[in-house]
This record gives structure tokens, C-alpha cells and sequence, in this order.
């Protein structure tokens, strides 16, 4: 099935991401596998899940080859859900093509809550 093709797992550990150098408040999501259809709802299911500290989230996609329009949906209701709390999300180092498709699709557009980086520095 392709929902076990795919995994999203928390850094946590100092040292295991650039991005956890950011401090407090921020944390870091690892994407694992392609996100097609329910593979990316299960996946991006636990970033929503997050405690009211959180003042942003950074999703890892280094690690995603392939990218379609339901999980582009699916990234963007995450994206509202972080936003109606005050939480930006980066989508962190996407691979070329997927990064075409992303802002194709308006994900990381200027003035959302959405950023697309590959600088550990720019997210605070």
C-alpha cells in the first residue's frame, strides 16, 4: 500500500536537524517517502498535533521524491490549521520538482504563514 511507503517522524534530539538549533517553540517534522493520496493525510495527521508552545513547525521534505495534488491539498490544510493558532510552517529543503510543484500549487507564496526554505538559519 502506498501509505507505508511514506513516514513522518519528530527530531527532537539537539544535533539530529539544523533547524532545532532555532530554540524553543520550533519544532521539526522529518517526511519520509512520497506523498500521494492517504499516505499524505496519515503523514501530515501528527503535525496538527502539536502543544501550545509550538510557534512554528519545519517539515523536512529532503526526503520526498514525489508529490501530488491531494497531499498539496493535505499540506495546505495543515498550513490553515498551524495558521488559526499562530503557528508558521516552512517546508524545509523540498527537492526541485517538488518545489516547482508547491508553489505552483501557491503553497509558500509571499505573505502566508507557509515558507519554502532550504536555510536552517531563516526559521525562527
Amino acid at each position: 500500500r502506498m501509505s507505508e511507503l511514506t513516514s513522518t517522524f519528530r527530531l527532537e534530539q539537539e544535533g539530529e536537524h539544523p533547524v532545532l538549533a532555532a530554540g524553543k517553540g520550533v519544532v521539526v517534522f522529518a517526511v519520509d517517502g512520497p506523498l500521494f493520496f492517504g499516505a499524505a493525510h496519515k503523514a501530515l495527521g501528527i503535525v496538527t498535533s502539536l502543544d501550545s508552545s509550538v510557534r512554528a513547525v519545519a517539515l523536512d521534505m529532503s526526503r520526498v521524491p514525489a508529490i501530488d495534488a491531494t497531499a498539496m491539498v493535505n499540506l495546505r490544510s495543515v498550513a490553515a490549521t498551524l495558521n488559526g493558532r499562530g503557528v508558521k510552517l516552512y517546508l524545509f529543503n523540498p527537492r526541485a520538482n517538488v518545489e516547482a510543484k508547491l508553489r505552483r500549487f501557491g503553497l509558500g507564496a509571499g505573505g502566508g504563514n507557509t515558507v519554502i526554505t532550504g536555510d536552517a538559519g531563516s526559521i525562527q
